[in-house]
C-alpha cells in the first residue's frame, strides 16, 4: 500500500468501512513511510488489546524488545471511543514510531544534529531513568522522549491533513475530468469497497522494512529534516 493511498483511508468514512486488519495495514503504511523520511529502519504495526479503562485508554506502545508498535485494538472496532477517528490512531503510530527512533539516535544506529537532545534521550531511556505514568504521572508526561514524541506527533499530524487535502482535491479534480469527457473508470486508489476491501493500483504495495532515505531533505549530518 503506498503512502498516499494510505492517507485516501484515513478520510472517516473510508475509515469506518475497513475491518481491524485494513486499519493496521494502513497505520503500517504510515509508519513505513515515516521511516523512511526518518532514515530509520520501519517497526511492524500489530493490534493487541492494550489498557483501556475508565480513567484512560492506552492508544499505542512500542515493545522495544521485539520493536513493535502496537495499537489498541479496543480502539479499532465499531462503536470504540476512537474506533471512527483514523487521525487518533494515526497520532498513536506517529508518536509510537517517533520512540523507535529516538531509542536508534540513543543507540547510535541513526544520526541526530542535535547531540544535546540525543544524549537527553540517552539518559532518559537508560536503565532505571524511564518514568512510568503510574510512577508519577507529571514527571511521565515532561520527561525529554515523551514530551519530544508528543510534539513530533502533533507537528507530523498537522502536516499529515495537508497532504490528504491536497490529495482529495487532485482526486477531486481527476474525477471531475473524467466525467466532463465521459470517461467511466475505476474506483480512486485507495478507494474502499461496500464490503470494506480497498482497491489498490498495481504499484500499491507495502513498503520493505528498512526503505532507503529516498530524495527527501537530508541535513549535513545525515538526519532527515522532517525528523529534527
Amino acid at each position: 500500500m503506498t503512502y498516499e493511498d494510505a492517507l485516501r483511508m484515513t478520510n472517516r468514512e473510508t475509515w469506518s468501512k475497513l475491518s481491524e486488519e485494513g486499519k493496521v495495514e494502513v497505520l503500517q503504511a504510515v509508519e513505513d513511510h515515516i521511516a523512511a523520511e526518518c532514515g530509520r529502519e520501519a517497526r511492524t504495526v500489530e493490534s493487541k488489546w492494550l489498557y483501556t479503562g475508565d480513567d484512560g485508554i492506552e492508544l499505542g506502545r512500542y515493545q522495544t524488545g521485539n520493536q513493535t508498535i502496537y495499537v489498541n485494538a479496543s480502539q479499532l472496532g465499531e462503536g470504540s471511543l476512537y474506533g471512527d477517528n483514523p487521525d487518533k490512531m494515526v497520532e498513536a503510530v506517529l508518536h509510537e514510531g517517533r520512540h523507535a527512533f529516538q531509542h536508534d539516535v540513543a543507540e547510535g544506529r541513526v544520526p541526530y544534529e542535535d547531540a544535546e537532545t540525543a544524549q537527553a534521550w540517552a539518559k532518559n531511556l537508560e536503565p532505571g531513568g524511564y518514568v512510568l505514568f503510574d510512577e508519577n504521572p507529571r514527571a511521565y508526561w515532561d520527561q525529554p522522549v515523551e514530551a519530544d514524541a508528543r510534539r513530533f506527533a502533533s507537528d507530523r499530524l498537522s502536516q499529515l491533513r495537508s497532504e490528504r487535502t491536497a490529495i482529495a482535491e487532485r482526486d477531486a479534480a481527476r474525477e471531475a475530468a473524467r466525467e466532463a469527457s465521459g470517461g467511466a473508470g475505476r474506483a480512486p486508489p485507495g478507494e474502499a469497497s461496500p464490503r470494506g476491501t480497498v482497491t489498490t493500483t498495481p504499484a500499491a504495495r507495502l513498503t520493505p522494512r528498512g526503505t532507503p532515505r529516498g530524495s527527501r531533505a537530508w541535513l549535513r549530518n545525515g538526519t532527515a529534516a522532517a525528523c529534527a
